[in-house]
């Protein structure tokens, strides 16, 4: 990951984490641009990722937030890219048969059959 050391990259989780737990837009952009500068946009999603884990036990509200105002269509479709193939073998692991139950689309988003995901 761009180098960073192990403190480096927990430094970078926590100041995403407080600047998401802010609900500020302005304080989330900025933060956001600033560790573009050193990452791959992989890399930055799997960051963005880490920080939303962190959070989502105890706020949830603030996560549904951030995916919903904060985080850039190009990272979060890169979130999607990070745990479509981690999910889907979950999934099939769980039971669910691959080309009836689920498959994963072109683009590597997880498509599931309504009645499979009900």
């Amino acid at each position: 990951m761009a180098d960073l050391t192990g403190l480096q990259l927990e430094d970078a989780v926590n100041r995403l984490a407080l600047a998401i737990r802010t609900r500020n837009y302005e304080i989330g952009i900025a933060v956001l641009a600033s560790l573009r500068v050193n990452l791959t946009q992989q890399e930055l999603a799997g960051l963005v990722l880490i920080s939303l884990e962190r959070l989502i036990g105890s706020e949830p509200d603030v996560v549904n937030w951030a995916i919903a105002s904060l985080i850039p269509d190009e990272i979060m479709h890169e979130i999607h890219c990070l745990i479509s193939l981690p999910v889907y073998h979950s999934l099939v692991r769980q039971g669910l048969i691959p080309g009836r139950d689920l498959s994963v689309d072109a683009r590597g988003r997880l498509l599931l059959k309504n009645y499979a995901a009900a």
